[in-house]
């Protein structure tokens, strides 16, 4: 299957996200880059890609595409995300999937 095609047991994600109070637009945005770059090489990733919204507003729109829900769950256990996630630089503003998961 390519990987443009829909595939019913994808998990397809859109999420809004914004950088917390206080902490830099371009660090946060950098820090998102290379999260997109490693994500984009694990192997139930079929697309994980970052596009950064009005700087002013400090926003980013992410959207993901995984193999399952359990890859899904995968890269949330990676030690990348989980130091992301630790440094707490940013905040969900909206999260939509095509199936319920946890974040």
């Amino acid at each position: 299957m390519k990987r443009n095609e829909k595939n019913p047991s994808y998990l397809y994600c859109t999420a809004i996200i914004r950088a917390t109070e206080g902490t830099d637009y371009e660090i946060v945005k950098n820090e998102l880059l290379e999260l997109e770059e490693k994500t984009n090489q694990e192997a139930g990733c079929i697309q994980f890609f970052i596009s950064p919204l009005n700087p002013e507003e400090k926003k980013f729109a992410l959207w993901e595409i995984w193999e399952d829900d359990v890859a899904f769950y995968e890269h949330h256990k990676k030690i990348y995300t989980q130091e992301l996630f630790a440094k707490k630089i940013t905040e969900i503003i909206l999260f939509e999937s095509s199936r319920k998961v946890d974040l």
